[in-house]
């Protein structure tokens, strides 16, 4: 793993250790591969590092992530055009000298983090889609400015041409599979079919305890539904149950 495009920052609580978190943002460059994809691993990984923002609880059981039913258009703080799996899934060739596999560069040269002291850390990287799936129009700027326990999450000249699909920050997507409950402006929800659009001020609480501010004039939208995707590895049809915040730039 290369940390020259991540920062990673470790809360401890001194009284519950099952309270620690571990937070980890990063993206990819000219320089830093964004991805790494074979025939039977990753295949839906293009945006793992289109600034990806994972938040760790020392817990496991809280953990957002889960194959079943995973989005890959939507890990957790990324900005990303909106594709479903069959125009997701990667295109690989054989490489001279090499196997069958996709490791995607960036034209941007800016993405690195830096930290002060031990509990302070800044990530930051420009973005910008791959020719190789006609992407090109895809820019935007993002950063991460992580304080102890919280995190200012910045984006800006986020720009997409593409008329067909969305261009969505995901804020969470988090495994609810025992109808886990997540506050909303307060209000307590685990109905499935929840879909709800937000423009004002927004609040959320996800299922690990970690809470979201947005603030007036983005276009939020949250669900609290099922979901089919298919498995990383080899395709196969997956599905899950899933709380998911997203903010919506076009």
């Amino acid at each position: 793993m290369n940390y020259a495009s991540m920062a990673v920052q470790r809360g401890r609580s001194a009284v519950l250790a099952d309270k620690s978190w571990l937070v980890i943002a990063r993206g990819f460059s000219r320089y830093l591969v964004g991805n790494e994809t074979y025939e039977a691993n990753n295949l839906y990984g293009r945006y793992l590092q289109y600034g990806h923002v994972a938040i760790e609880p020392a817990d496991y059981s809280l953990r957002a992530f889960s194959h079943d039913g995973w989005n890959w258009s939507r890990y957790p703080g990324t900005t990303a055009i909106q594709l479903p799996n069959d125009q997701l899934i990667a295109t690989l060739h054989q490489l001279p000298g090499a196997g069958i596999e996709e490791m995607l560069l960036s034209t941007e040269t800016y993405s690195g983090a830096t930290t002060l002291g031990d509990e302070s850390s800044l990530f930051a990287v420009k973005l910008h889609g791959h020719a190789k799936y006609q992407q090109q129009s895809f820019r935007a700027r993002k950063s991460c400015f992580i304080f102890a326990n919280r995190i200012i999450a910045l984006g800006s000249a986020i720009d997409n041409r593409d008329t067909e699909h969305h261009t969505e920050t995901t804020l969470f997507q988090h495994k609810v599979p025992a109808g886990e409950v997540v506050e909303v402006n307060g209000e307590a929800i685990n109905s499935i079919g929840t879909h709800l659009s937000l423009q004002g001020e927004t609040r959320f609480k996800d299922p690990a305890g970690n809470r979201y501010f947005i603030p007036a004039g983005q276009q939020v939208r949250f669900s609290y539904d099922n979901q089919a995707s298919n498995h990383e590895d080899d395709g196969t049809p997956t599905q899950g149950l899933f709380a998911t915040a997203v903010n919506r730039s076009r």
